[in-house]
């Protein structure tokens, strides 16, 4: 028969095996996080490609957030992008005005995520992507959760 610490290897790879299978994986980008709860991870992503210079993206209508994630929680905003600045770019994750993350010169790389809990509305919640400078975005991705 298996010695005891054979038993214990096997049991330790199984255990991670049923671990990670129940996890559920999202399609790019934003790796998703688990817990024991039955959380659901949702990763959106649109395609931009277009140079942005000061200004805003309503993210609620770029996504078409307003009714079918509703009650979902934004836990982060990433985006793949070139900057034309050499002096900077600022970008901000801005909900209802308030700026709950940024990145000052944040490269090829964008990933804010907020400060404290945002949850999506049906109404009401303004949901932007702030641009300061000149960049290039190539694409948008948001990951949301529902718990």
């Amino acid at each position: 028969m298996f010695s005891a610490h054979i038993k214990k290897a096997i049991l330790s790879i199984l255990s991670v095996f049923f671990l990670t299978s129940s996890i559920s994986l999202a399609s790019d980008g934003i790796a998703p996080t688990s817990s024991a709860s039955s959380e659901t991870i949702v990763v959106l992503r649109v395609f931009l490609n277009r140079n942005i210079t000061n200004q805003s993206i309503d993210l609620r209508q770029l996504f078409n957030l307003q009714q079918n994630y509703a009650g979902y929680r934004v836990v982060a905003v990433a985006a793949s992008a070139l900057p034309n600045n050499p002096y900077g770019v600022t970008v901000s994750l801005l909900v209802n005005g308030y700026a709950m993350a940024s990145q000052f010169n944040p490269g090829r790389a964008i990933y804010l995520a907020p400060a404290s809990v945002v949850r999506l509305n049906r109404v009401g919640t303004k949901f932007h992507l702030a641009i300061q400078g000149s960049t290039y975005i190539q694409e948008i991705r948001i990951q949301l959760s529902r718990y």
